[in-house]
């Protein structure tokens, strides 16, 4: 036969014993030990990653260079400069390590830096030259553009630095 469940709150402690000191050290002890198998889940070695490389996103905008197919197709000479985005492609190669993602973020700062600062007068120059109704759209893509080449050319001297700083090593 079944104990039955306390009906009142007289009864209740007699189903849970009281907690001594002992008990509290076993149920430190025992979240310690939570604690330490969950964070060794995340520090597995490298040999048991299921992805022993990592991939670099950044080739993948060299698939930009696809849209100067369309240009050839449609006679559209303007997307003949996405042909340019070709040179990301040899990015798949390289390992992404912290001091190259430093590099994209210091290159990505200060091209984002140049697009801001470019847009302004990009906007004034393209009001005077094309007018009011295509002014803004052309400005945005030429801060844009001025942004792309000022991406790809701090990056390349930021590792050109690199390089040359393993060389004096």
């Amino acid at each position: 036969m079944q104990a039955s469940l306390p009906l009142s709150a007289v009864e209740a402690p007699a189903y849970f014993p009281a907690r001594t000191a002992k008990t509290v050290i076993d149920i430190r002890h025992y979240m310690w030990y939570i604690f330490i198998m969950k964070s060794e889940i995340h520090h597995k070695p490298q040999e048991e990653c299921f992805m022993k490389r990592k991939v670099n996103y950044l080739g993948f905008l060299s698939l930009l260079a696809l849209i100067s197919i369309l240009g050839q197709r449609t006679e559209n000479a303007g997307l003949f400069g996405f042909f340019g985005f070709v040179y990301y492609l040899r990015y798949f190669w390289v390992v992404p390590d912290e001091f190259f993602l430093l590099n994209v973020q210091k290159a990505a700062t200060f091209a984002f830096m140049a697009e801001m600062l470019s847009l302004v007068p990009c906007m004034f120059v393209c009001f005077y030259a094309y007018g009011a109704v295509r002014a803004v759209p052309a400005a945005f893509g030429l801060s844009l553009a001025i942004a792309i080449l000022a991406f790809t050319a701090a990056l390349a001297v930021l590792e050109w630095r690199e390089r040359k700083g393993a060389v004096n090593d």
